[in-house]
């Protein structure tokens, strides 16, 4: 649906900027029709809806493309291609599955090949469109490196087109600058080690880098929003980041919290709590009944939850309950000393053995421990 409706898009603007070619002044572009521009920017919207996490990225790549195109002399029209291209180069993401492009956690390799497409479908997309020629190939290869280790042609060096160049390092910059769902911002002195980095693995065009370094010296551009999908991104995060059966939230939730939190000095402790025996429950009982009790302990372990609001973030004095799999629940606790760590979970085991007629395995898997920043490799053994 996204696709075609982006395309109609695309084939509305291009013929409404050719059909106006000849009699139309300029005004906000050199190249580019008021009108064209106008359609442009309804496109970039169009992709920031469906990656609403991300929204204004393109905006502000193609503010640093366009800043750095300036230093490095570019002509007008250059100027102008950069900054459309710089609007356009994620709207192949229409493409990708929504299933890959909100994922919570990392992605696998099957995942990562797919939305590496993206700037390939871009391409495509916009193959067809009058006066886009001249950015195509920007837009194809924004993603390739000058050792040759990009996509999706693994082009090197020269063979890397000019404007797509300029494009790569500043979409590298605003991702590392822009929040992100397991992290911050990054302030600027990291976001520069980090293309340093870049620049010492022969990855970036060194002709282009100390103009960019200008630029980004001047600032995170700041952009308006003019739309807001917030209301449509909390449901999407309730839906990927919540177990359908209890509503409790799931394993990606889990991981993505601990994620944040590593990333502050907040102490955590974390149980597991498993029923005993649950399939011989579920045999003797059938699997709808199995499935009330899942959901009736669920109902307990939401009370102890200390905040009601859907948004998983990491703030002292928090407990955030868990369903991972099958009968295995997990509580997080956020910044409480060992000593109500402790009382909690033998109060809570007790009460939920009073209240269901089956017995539970608690285990403690860590307590009062600062998150490590590898809480991913881990925490690789939760099933």
């Amino acid at each position: 649906m996204y696709l075609n409706y982006a395309i109609n898009l695309i084939k509305l603007s291009t013929y409404s900027a050719y059909s106006n070619h000849h009699k139309c002044k300029i005004s906000i572009m050199n190249k580019y029709s008021e009108e064209f521009y106008s359609w442009i920017k309804v496109l970039n919207s169009v992709v920031e809806t469906r990656d609403a996490y991300t929204q204004g990225h393109s905006v502000r790549v193609a503010y640093y493309a366009q800043r750095i195109g300036e230093k490095l002399g570019l002509s007008t029209d250059e100027l102008d291609d950069l900054h459309i291209a710089g609007l356009l180069h994620d709207i192949g993401k229409v493409g990708i599955p929504d299933s890959i492009l909100h994922k919570p956690g990392k992605l696998d390799y099957e995942e990562r090949a797919m939305i590496q497409m993206h700037s390939e479908i871009s391409s495509q997309l916009l193959k067809d469109g009058v006066h886009l020629e001249s950015i195509l190939p920007m837009i194809r290869h924004h993603h390739e490196q000058m050792d040759g280790s990009g996509y999706p042609d693994g082009l090197k060096g020269e063979d890397i087109p000019f404007g797509a160049r300029i494009l790569t390092i500043a979409d590298i910059f605003d991702a590392l600058t822009s929040k992100r769902v397991y992290r911050d911002a990054m302030d600027y002195d990291k976001a520069i080690s980090i293309i340093q980095e870049f620049i010492d693995e022969g990855k970036l065009d060194t002709t282009i880098t100390p103009a960019a370094f200008e630029v980004f010296a001047e600032g995170v551009y700041e952009i308006v929003e003019n739309v807001n999908f917030q209301e449509l991104e909390d449901k999407r995060n309730t839906f990927f980041y919540t177990d359908k059966l209890t509503s409790l939230y799931n394993r990606d939730a889990l991981l993505m919290l601990l994620k944040k939190a590593s990333y502050n000095d907040c102490v955590a402790s974390m149980i597991e709590i498993d029923i005993v025996h649950f399939k011989n429950y579920n045999k003797k009982h059938g699997t709808y009944k199995g499935d009330e009790l899942l959901q009736e302990i669920s109902q307990e372990l939401k009370k102890l939850q200390t905040s009601t609001k859907n948004k998983l973030l990491p703030h002292e004095k928090m407990i955030y309950p868990f369903r991972l799999d099958s009968d295995h629940f997990y509580l997080l606790y956020l910044g409480y000393g060992y000593d109500f760590f402790e009382h909690k979970i033998i109060t809570l085991e007790h009460q939920l053995e009073k209240l269901f007629d089956v017995d539970f395995k608690m285990r403690t898997l860590f307590e009062n421990k600062k998150i490590p920043k590898n809480i991913e490799i881990e925490m690789a053994y939760l099933k």
